[in-house]
């Protein structure tokens, strides 16, 4: 009967030991399953964001020029700011739908040089300040004024 008892005190030991780790371990079990639930979550967004980023991605692989937007920096004439815009416009026009990637800066730097456009008795030189390129183009611009000299000059 020895060996039964053994084995009866072998079976009682584990029975008590199993028990007695269930308070210490059974707390560390609660805190990893609220980490793993955690960390489930965190993976879905960032899988979500994944999937929006691939998305998008797709739609900026090309991208166009949608606009062309520009200011004039030293014309506060309404009047004078319209005909000055009437003949940039069909310099700038020629921009829109062409991709982002395939524009050239000194291109769109090189549209205004050495351009004077005669408005009435004045000749007036465009100068580009600043443009920011990307699906819209937008320029800075300044223009400077002299009397006319002779005979209109066409672009």
């Amino acid at each position: 009967m020895s060996r039964l008892r053994y084995l009866f005190v072998f079976l009682l030991g584990v029975l008590v030991g199993a028990a007695s780790l269930v308070p210490l371990v059974g707390g560390r079990v609660e805190e990893l399953e609220v980490e793993r639930r955690r960390l489930q979550l965190d993976l879905d967004k960032a899988q979500r964001d994944l999937k929006q980023l691939q998305n998008a991605k797709q739609s900026w692989t090309n991208p166009v020029v949608r606009s062309v937007e520009w200011e004039w920096a030293n014309v506060d004439e309404r009047g004078l700011q319209f005909k000055l815009e009437e003949r940039l416009k069909p310099l700038v026009q020629g921009l829109v739908g062409r991709e982002v990637r395939g524009l050239d800066p000194v291109l769109i730097l090189g549209l205004l040089r050495d351009r004077t456009w005669k408005i009435g008795e004045k000749e007036y030189r465009p100068e580009l300040k600043a443009a920011v390129i990307g699906e819209e183009i937008y320029l800075l611009l300044e223009v400077r004024a002299s009397p006319a000299r002779g005979p209109a000059q066409a672009d």
